[in-house]
């Protein structure tokens, strides 16, 4: 607005000077004659440089007044940039501070995610080791469990899964196990005893007791017992195989064989009472039997043949027939093998 104040009475100053020497110039005019014309050029001459030297100064002035607005102008355009630049480093760095801001939030929350996957999982523990709740528990692929923390002399109970009928070997001497009411204690630093037969579905409870002084944990292994299908024994066809089965025992006595060459092998089977001879071979699915397939020898023996080839696995189980009452007899069985 100051600006525009002075320039307006810079123009107006320059008006009327002008407007001055136009009447002066018209009032010589009007008095006629060369004299008049003369002293009008004259005075125009001199008048003239006087104009000229009034419109240089006002000229200098506005120029002058110009450049101070100007001036002006430049120190509050460079006020206002400086202004400007400020508020645009503190809106970078505002800026900046927000985006950095989830960056550290995020790498807090990565650093921090490997140290909980790395973090051992917690151990879920059922039951709480009585004999009414006892702790639940199922062997993994090694068929091994380990206790709990065992205080001394004190007594935990567990109920294992999946171990109905499979032998128990525990290497220790500082404990006792009792089982299905029968108590097992360590003989040269271990204790070894087969489980009851269950359903599978059905949790075995053991009695642990810690006999020592100090708090221990203990390793049970469980196995599944030699000759039975899981784990049959391997029959070498150059010697005779005995086993003794007990009464009623409907599972038999499994042993395996791998064929050495191709042909067909006779298997002799002699028992105390009536028994049976089963072999089927794992590749062509064959399978003979003493009762269906076998011949008798004059010495009340067994015969059964099956034809193999090289490297065939044959599977032979043995057993008591049942008798009439529909009872299996207790029954010792020897086993012998050999090329035709």
């Amino acid at each position: 607005m100051i600006i525009k104040e002075k320039n307006t009475k810079l123009l107006k100053t320059i008006l009327a000077v002008t407007l001055v020497s136009v009447i002066a110039l018209t009032a010589l005019v009007g008095c006629g004659g060369e004299e008049a014309v003369e002293d009008q050029s004259s005075t125009a001459e001199s008048s003239l440089p006087a104009t000229e030297s009034s419109v240089n100064e006002v000229s200098e002035a506005v120029s002058f007044e110009s450049s101070e607005a100007v001036g002006d102008e430049s120190v509050n355009t460079e006020a206002s940039e400086e202004s400007v630049e400020s508020s645009e480093a503190t809106y970078e760095s505002s800026t900046t501070e927000d985006a950095s801001a989830p960056d550290e939030e995020s790498s807090e929350a990565e650093s921090s995610t490997p140290d909980e996957e790395s973090s051992e999982p917690e151990i879920e523990i059922v039951g709480s080791g009585t004999k009414d709740d006892p702790f639940l528990l199922i062997p993994g692929e090694s068929m091994m469990i380990t206790t709990y923390e065992i205080g001394a002399d004190e007594t935990q109970y567990y109920g294992i899964y999946r171990v109905a009928g499979l032998d128990v070997t525990v290497k220790s001497e500082d404990l006792y196990i009792v089982c299905d009411g029968e108590k097992y204690t360590p003989k040269n630093g271990e204790i070894k005893f087969r489980v009851y037969s269950a359903m599978a579905s059905d949790a075995i409870l053991f009695e642990i007791a810690n006999t020592s002084s100090e708090t221990k944990t203990f390793d049970i292994g469980f196995a599944n017992p030699a000759g039975t299908y899981a784990n049959p024994v391997e029959l070498d066809l150059s010697k005779a195989f005995e086993v003794s089965l007990e009464e009623n025992d409907e599972v038999g006595y499994y042993y395996k064989h791998v064929a050495e060459k191709d042909g067909t092998i006779v298997f002799k089977l002699a028992a105390s009472s009536d028994g049976f001879l089963a072999v089927t071979n794992n590749r062509s699915y064959a399978q003979r039997t003493t009762d269906g397939d076998g011949t008798e020898g004059d010495d009340g023996s067994k015969y059964v043949e099956i034809e193999v080839l090289k490297g065939d696995e044959l599977v032979i189980n043995v057993g008591a027939l049942p008798n009439k009452r529909g009872k299996r007899p207790a029954i010792d069985i020897t086993v012998l093998g050999d090329y035709k």
